[in-house]
């Protein structure tokens, strides 16, 4: 290895910073010490750690114009991450995954150290100095025992096992933004400053992207584990997006000067009040009003009286000819007769080809255009250099702020909407990596749910990145596939919305996501085919369908073990499947494939959110009405009151009646599924949105002519009127009330005729049709009506255009189709003389097979 020179500039640039934040101790390495050495690095000292200076192909002042110009990697794996509330900050009000920079301060209103914090769901993210490290951590451990002592649970973890990398550059090219974003899925169009994100980076796991820097330009600090920095490191360098270089401590520190932020021991320190350091713009306006941070009394002065309390301010300062100011020259007046301050960083400037500094004045001279002098002269004779205050930055900042993002994004902001979607799938999978149990998430799936509805009015190019994050949940265990399944309602309204207005591609996306885990839905855990069981009550006796007016104790409990004790010797158990697998979506398999899927999600109901719960009723509110005007029934109006108007204001406002939007074809068996749902949230915490859902379910069905629909709705609407009149009001709702007509004798009649009229074969349908008459808990016995219909809903459903071919993806490839077809086949090929076809079995309670 060539010997590396340093040039009298940069030690003279350096010499006082390091002095400052020197350790006494035997300095540390961090875990790119070899990485640097590799690369030829002169290192130092600095807050304990041993840093590159810089590097052999460039001095300071080089590598200081190739950050501006071009893109340069900084490590800073030094600084140290830990938690902390004692700071100016209003972290209370900061949004997730937003970042802000704040100070802890004394109690005498001295700044004891700057640092920046992120927002997660569950935490606060903080990085802060490594030379103030010892201070701040013994500083937390403090006010830990008061938390504990108030009854409060506050955890600090000191993550010393990560890396920090700066990557910064040129915001204009944006060169730095290309070399990041060949390495990440996620838009950085979209990450703005001092936002975050956690996100895989080239191909390594949990990294935390951060957009912010402290040299002025754009920019993002990498958080990754400590064993992956080097490669990451290297994957950066080798980029073919821009040319990139390493920079150190010099230009780094020449860089923030020019960018007029303050170096902590420098710049700041614990005899410094945020309003002397010219950061009063840190404390936030919440915490003004409270005063409530440690030295409010003292900075709250200092904001309220302006000057007259104020001894000294920092100030930015430029000469355009002599020796650059350094830290610690004194500062003098006009007249270079009284010194009245200090300065404490100075540096000529590569950009603007002149020396600037910042340092402390006595408040009477920070007025902008006042002429100082400045003494050069250190320990040799007097040299004084002219001086004039200035405004900071020196070098303006090309921060990307929402500003630079408006111009790159749409101005309805679905890029926006679609990349925090992503984000928020991103980061919570990334905190179940290693988590035993499903973190409970109230708001993390209200913001989900809210935004699969951006899907149909806001395509996206990252819609398939988000139907494959949904996809990684799903097959994740039972607990994922249930936390997936809770926005299956917002997912087939996305896909069905989406379709008829002609966005191909979120219908294909979405599409495909619907129908990989419905074929996955077919399989059992052990791998044998799914087979449905339903128990067909009679329509003679009293049960949760058919009300005794007689007996009025029958509904005060509808547990399971209650419904089975009812009239079990007559109870009807009917076996429906194996459903058939499909390779694409098509007019005719649609809604077939969606009623299962809906199946599966009323199974599952009792586990869901209320929030997924109301995302179901939403759903079926939106697709009857889209394209229709309906009237709200008087019969609701009626029963539910003035809750009832300001519900469907919720709904409209969420969802829209969409009346100028094409109308969504509905099959009845569709709808009588979606029914068996609201169902469930009328009897739970949801009942208005349920009974608006249902009451859309009718209004479209009287339009589409559906009697099975209509018989299910009916009842409902039927049964309100009688609980209005009986003075039952909706806390008091407990089931439905179905009185069949004194005109009317029904009879059940057990015979081998019935068996028949129960068995279908396929090849009695169209090939396009499925055997799911008897599915259907409107239509129990199977009748033959209940099968024309079925077949008038298919020749119907005939008459739309295909979807087309939807890839699916490798957990239901074509093989993985034509094995469940296969043993679709085989389970129902033994009788070789009928060919293939799925039965229908009818068993009686003691299980005998007729």
């Amino acid at each position: 290895m060539k010997p590396l020179t340093i040039s009298l500039q940069s030690r003279a640039l350096l010499k006082n910073s390091f002095q400052r934040n020197a350790s006494q101790s035997l300095p540390k390495k961090t875990c790119l010490f070899d990485f640097h050495q590799a690369h030829q690095a002169k290192m130092v000292e600095f807050g304990g750690w041993l840093m590159p200076v810089c590097y052999a192909d460039q001095s300071v002042g080089e590598s200081h114009l190739h950050t501006r110009n071009h893109c340069s990697i900084f490590d800073v794996s030094h600084i140290i991450a830990f938690i902390e509330k004692l700071t100016v900050a209003d972290v209370q009000g900061l949004k997730e995954h937003r970042s802000v920079l704040t100070l802890f301060t004394n109690d005498n209103g001295g700044i004891k150290d700057d640092l920046i914090i992120t927002k997660d769901e569950d935490h606060l993210f903080l990085v802060s100095n490594a030379a103030c490290s010892d201070k701040d951590i013994a500083h937390m451990k403090l006010e830990l025992e008061h938390f504990k002592k108030d009854g409060r649970d506050v955890t600090v973890e000191h993550l010393d096992n990560r890396a920090l990398i700066a990557v910064q550059g040129l915001v204009d090219g944006p060169e730095m933004i290309k070399v990041v974003q060949a390495g990440v899925k996620y838009d950085m169009r979209c990450l703005f400053f001092m936002s975050s994100v956690v996100t895989s980076v080239f191909d390594i796991p949990n990294c935390r992207l951060s957009r912010c820097g402290y040299t002025g330009e754009d920019g993002v600090e990498i958080s990754i584990d400590s064993d992956r920095a080097v490669e990451l490191c290297q994957k950066i360098l080798n980029s073919t997006q821009a040319p990139v270089k390493l920079a150190g401590l010099g230009a780094r520190d020449s860089l923030r000067l020019e960018a007029a932020m303050c170096l902590y021991g420098t710049d700041m320190d614990e005899t410094t009040t945020p309003v002397e350091a010219s950061l009063s713009w840190l404390i936030a306006r919440r915490r003004r009003e409270m005063a409530d941070f440690p030295g409010a009394d003292i900075i709250m002065k200092q904001l309220k009286s302006k000057e007259k309390n104020i001894s000294k301010k920092r100030v930015g300062m430029i000469s355009t000819s002599g020796r650059p100011p350094r830290g610690n020259y004194d500062i003098l007046s006009p007249n270079g007769d009284v010194v009245i301050g200090k300065v404490t960083s100075g540096c000529p400037s590569p950009v603007l080809k002149e020396n600037v500094a910042m340092g402390y004045v006595n408040s009477e001279y920070t007025k902008v255009g006042t002429q100082l002098k400045v003494d050069c002269s250190g320990n040799r004779r007097k040299q004084f250099t002219d001086a004039s205050v200035t405004k900071m930055p020196f070098v303006a900042h090309r921060f990307y702020n929402a500003s630079e993002r408006d111009k790159l994004i749409h101005a309805d902001g679905s890029d926006m909407k679609n990349n925090e979607l992503f984000t928020l799938l991103e980061d919570y999978k990334e905190k179940l990596r290693e988590a035993e149990t499903k973190p409970s998430s109230v708001q993390l799936q209200e913001r989900i749910i809210n935004l699969l509805r951006n899907f149909q009015d806001h395509p996206s190019e990252m819609t398939i990145s988000i139907c494959g994050e949904l996809l990684d949940f799903y097959h994740k265990g039972q607990m994922w596939r249930d936390f997936c399944f809770e926005f299956l309602p917002s997912l087939i309204e996305c896909y069905l919305l989406s379709r008829s207005s002609g966005l191909s591609n979120v219908s294909l996306a979405v599409g495909t996501l619907l129908i990989t885990i419905y074929n996955c839905e077919l399989q059992n855990a052990d791998g044998s085919l799914k087979k449905e069981v339903i128990r067909l009550p009679p329509t003679t006796q009293p049960s949760i369908f058919i009300r005794d007016p007689s007996n009025s104790t029958i509904f005060e409990r509808l547990t399971e073990k209650n419904v089975l004790s009812l009239n079990t010797e007559s109870v009807h158990h009917c076996q429906i499947g194996p459903h058939l697998a499909y390779s694409s979506i098509n007019a005719s398999n649609r809604f077939l494939l969606l009623t299962n899927l809906l199946k599966t999600y009323n199974s599952l109901m009792d586990k869901f959110s209320l929030m997924s719960i109301e995302s179901y009723c939403a759903m079926c509110y939106s697709i009857c009405r889209s394209g229709f005007q309906f009237e709200t029934l008087d019969v609701l109006k009626s029963f539910v009151g003035p809750g009832l108007r300001r519900q469907e204001q919720n709904l409209h406002h969420l969802m829209g009646e969409r009346p100028n939007a094409p109308r969504i074809l509905l099959s009845s068996y569709f709808l009588v599924e979606a029914i068996n749902g609201l169902q469930h949230a009328m009897f739970g915490n949801a009942c208005v949105s349920a009974l608006l859902a249902i009451e859309s379910i009718h209004l479209r069905a009287k339009y589409e002519l559906y009697t099975d629909v209509l018989l299910v709705t009916n009842s409902i609407l039927n049964s309100l009127e009688t609980y209005k009149n009986a003075g039952m009001t909706l806390d008091s709702l407990i089931g439905i009330y179905t009185a069949c007509s004194p005109a009317v004798q029904v009879h059940i009649q057990r015979s081998p005729g019935l068996i028949t009229k129960a068995s279908f074969k396929l090849r009695k349908f169209s090939s396009k049709l499925m055997p799911h008459a008897l599915s259907n808990s409107s239509s129990p016995t199977g009748s033959p009506c209940s099968s024309r219909k079925h077949e008038h809903d298919a020749a119907c459903l005939a008459e739309e255009e295909d979807d087309g071919q939807l890839p699916t993806t490798s957990v239901s490839s074509q093989k993985n189709i034509d094995s469940l077809e296969e043993s679709v086949n085989k389970s129902t090929g033994d009788e070789a003389d009928e060919g293939n076809y799925t039965s229908t079995t009818l068993v009686t309670a003691n299980g005998d097979d007729k």
